[in-house]
């Protein structure tokens, strides 16, 4: 079930990729009929930038199961990129460096 999906949008003010995701997670919190956040942390671009990394489980209806989600964004001058990476139920802790390093390799062109 791994999976990983990028999509963008032009941002209408000023923000940073850290309070975009603060945000994103806001709204998320009301669509999901659960959600769980089991880590928030920091995550370094190969470039140098920063954003913050959610880790989180969440159930979008009753006939679906939960899901293991790690989310980021990057901002690239007005336009910015919500990163989400869907991983197994039982993707064990110690593997999420590997995917944490996958999401840092996203740079602006």
């Amino acid at each position: 079930m791994n999976n990983f999906v990028i999509l963008s949008d032009i941002l209408q003010t000023e923000t940073t990729a850290s309070a975009y995701v603060e945000q994103s997670m806001l709204w998320a919190s009301k669509e999901y009929l659960s959600l769980t956040i089991e880590s928030e942390e920091q995550i370094v671009f190969e470039d140098g930038a920063s954003s913050r990394l959610e880790v989180f489980h969440a159930k979008y209806n009753e006939v679906t199961e939960e899901h293991l989600i790690m989310q980021t964004a990057r901002i690239c001058g007005k336009k910015v990129y919500l990163l989400t990476l869907g991983l197994e139920n039982d993707t064990v802790v110690d593997n999420y460096s590997k995917y944490k390093a996958i999401l840092s390799t996203f740079s602006c062109k």
